[in-house]
């Protein structure tokens, strides 16, 4: 619901959207015709790092993680058929 609200007030203002997912976010947000882009991660990598860091480091399983996703305006799919992708034509 609220999912459709936020597609809905993009496509009503015309822009794009811009996603940072995490992994079980990532499939809900490609169903709503969001491309991922680009998968980034967060290196906690530091010289010499303490035993309170490595125990940190453990506890929040780094690398950390998140996929970028876009979604053009109006959706993925407009967006194509109106490149001529969607067809095959260029």
């Amino acid at each position: 619901m609220l999912m459709q609200w936020g597609l809905d007030k993009a496509d009503q203002l015309g822009v794009d959207m811009f996603i940072e997912a995490v992994d079980d976010g990532q499939p809900l947000y490609a169903k709503h015709g969001c491309k991922l882009l680009s998968t980034v991660y967060l290196r906690s990598e530091v010289q010499q790092p303490s035993v309170r860091w490595k125990e940190l480091e453990a506890q929040v399983q780094a690398p950390l993680h998140y996929h970028l996703m876009w979604r053009p305006a109006r959706g993925l799919k407009e967006a194509l058929v109106g490149s001529g992708e969607e067809s095959g034509a260029k």
